[in-house]
């Protein structure tokens, strides 16, 4: 399988993993990537998390849905992978932040692409990640009435400055309510 993330690691070894949700015609939207503190495991080793979500404008501008896409690879069968969870209006990702006996030091790298079609009025949006970066791409066009809320905790976030200034492309800094923060990362 070819990945469509440059950085996605390749190593005969690594199980990729993709998954494909459709969010149709939503009127609010979240995305969350947590990690469980799992110690349960005799010997433990602590894994290593890291990825990128990326905001992208929709191929298909008559589509009303937001479609996001999750590539997803674990370093060693004894890695529980992340588990997810969707609804309606939202999808989490889960990983685990410790594995069982291994002879090196585990990785799991996540990258996922949320398509936003054009035009689309949301009432709220959310996307939060503990490790990963956030990136929005240029000629983004949509509102968000109420708030919008990004956040990563140890990962950048990222927007090129012509889209904040575009008067064409809302950017995730205009609705009602911003909140964009991140614990050690870059904004």
């Amino acid at each position: 399988m070819q990945s469509n993330y440059p950085n996605m690691i390749e190593n005969p070894s690594t199980l990729k993993h993709n998954a494909n949700f459709t969010f149709l015609k939503p009127s609010e939207f979240n995305f969350i990537q947590s990690i469980t503190d799992n110690t349960s495991y005799e010997r433990t080793h602590q894994v290593q998390i890291r990825g990128q979500i990326d905001v992208r404008p929709s191929l298909e501008p008559a589509e009303s849905d937001i479609i996001t896409q999750l590539e997803y690879s674990v370093s060693d069968v004894s890695l529980q992978p992340p588990s997810l969870e969707a609804n309606a209006t939202s999808l989490i990702i889960n990983c685990h932040m410790y594995s069982g006996p291994s002879r090196s030091r585990p990785y799991m790298s996540i990258y996922a692409t949320i398509w936003i079609p054009p035009g689309i009025t949301l009432n709220t949006l959310g996307i939060s990640a503990s490790s990963l970066s956030i990136a929005f791409h240029p000629d983004l066009n949509y509102t968000v009435n109420d708030r919008t809320h990004i956040s990563s905790t140890s990962g950048s976030i990222t927007s090129p400055v012509s889209s904040l200034h575009s008067p064409k492309n809302p950017s995730p800094t205009q609705s009602r309510e911003t909140i964009i923060d991140t614990g050690s990362g870059s904004i």
